[in-house]
């Protein structure tokens, strides 16, 4: 039976003070899954630092499960966003985020029966606060409008599969340069983008690496039409530095090594909802080898956590997108070969506007489709389709 997650606000609102009562232990084992289940899914909750924050402190020292070892993960990885320039938009958000970590401090340190007036305290602390970051970033020109050619300034929040991760950094980063409008980027899973999509979440733009996904979300509305085709994705054996394993593309020496009880773990990303996870099963059931490794695997929630998990102490390998291995942070950390197209069916990756979509998010829409983006996929590993196989 599928569970069903609810992202609405009111359940973000809940979620803090449910937060609060999770370190306590006043959470029956219902509350935490369907916690855990709603942090694990939902972007918007990754985006929020102090809720991140707040929940790595909750985390330690409770018992390791699937779902808080994926909080875990996501938490370094929010936090460490932390760090990126405020904008506009950002600065509101910062003092809500102000008030829901003070709220979580406060509640660590005070008695319950004075909690009443934890909201007030966070405002009294916060709102002072947001107006010195907001006259901080306020422009050198005295705060004159700057026009931006009729786009809103707000950057519309596009979500990509996580093989995309650097290579659409840097075509963001010229397509920003080139039009001065911002974009927002989350990576991450494509099934679990879909299934986010098709619960209302506030996305513009949809990357995926499974373009199954995309049509079906057109065909439920959600879309302005059935997107392009953008690129092919490649898998490839990844293999660290000091592993047993050898990369060669038609797995031997994986056969060998699993044959021989040297193969502990080794990563793909979840065949459960992760496109580059169903074409690594696919490649090592056309191996023979999927029934002997099942018991070693080591599932990544999309493929960059796969990366992360192949080239891990204590890993032997693993199956990842041939883009990331390309990628100049993970390429140092070992060796790989591809694994041949006819072991697994193609990864066709299209991109579609959600319905709704601005003007900006329209624009960097475009923008794929031109030589300087297309120029940059081909540098990563991607296939590039031909022009007149774009459109579904």
């Amino acid at each position: 039976m599928t569970q069903v997650v609810d992202y609405s606000e009111e359940r973000h609102q809940a979620l803090i003070e449910q937060l609060a009562a999770y370190v306590d232990e006043e959470l029956s084992a219902e509350e935490r899954a369907q916690m855990e289940a709603h942090l694990v899914g939902c972007t918007r909750c990754r985006r929020d630092i102090a809720l991140q924050r707040a929940l790595r402190d909750r985390l330690v020292g409770q018992a390791t499960t699937r779902a808080s070892a994926v909080l875990r993960e996501r938490t370094a990885a929010a936090i460490d966003m932390a760090t990126a320039p405020l904008g506009g938009s950002v600065l509101l958000g910062c003092v809500v985020s102000i008030v829901h970590a003070l709220r979580g401090v406060f509640d660590r340190l005070i008695p319950r029966p004075v909690r009443s007036i934890l909201p007030w305290l966070g405002w009294a602390f916060a709102v002072p606060l947001g107006v010195a970051l907001i006259l901080v970033n306020l422009p050198e020109n005295g705060g004159e409008h700057i026009p931006t050619g009729g786009v809103s300034a707000e950057a519309p929040l596009i979500v990509a599969a996580s093989d995309l991760k650097y290579a659409l950094e840097e075509v963001a980063a010229r397509f920003t340069a080139h039009t001065k409008r911002r974009l927002e980027f989350t990576f991450g899973s494509s099934g679990k983008f879909a299934r986010e999509i098709e619960q209302g979440a506030p996305f513009q733009m949809f990357l995926s690496a499974d373009q199954g996904l995309v049509f079906k979300l057109a065909e439920a509305g959600k879309t302005t039409d059935r997107g392009v085709l953008y690129a092919i994705g490649r898998i490839v054996i990844m293999v660290p530095h000091g592993s047993p394993l050898k990369a060669d593309p038609e797995l031997r020496h994986l056969a060998a090594a699993l044959a021989e009880g040297r193969i502990k773990r080794f990563a793909i990303a979840d065949p459960d909802h992760a496109p580059h996870g169903k074409r690594a099963e696919e490649a090592l059931r056309h191996a023979g080898l999927w029934e002997r490794i099942k018991e070693h695997l080591v599932l990544g929630e999309n493929v960059a956590q796969a990366a992360q998990l192949a080239t891990a102490e204590g890993a032997q390998g693993g199956i990842i997108a041939y883009s990331l291995a390309l990628s100049p942070s993970i390429s140092k950390l070992g060796h790989f070969a591809l694994i041949p197209e006819a072991w697994h069916e193609p990864l066709k990756q299209r991109m579609v506007l959600i319905k709704g979509a601005s003007e900006t998010a329209q624009a960097f829409y475009r923008y794929m489709q031109q030589p300087a983006a297309r120029d940059i996929l081909r540098r990563y590993g991607f296939a590039l389709p031909a022009e007149q196989q774009d459109r579904g």
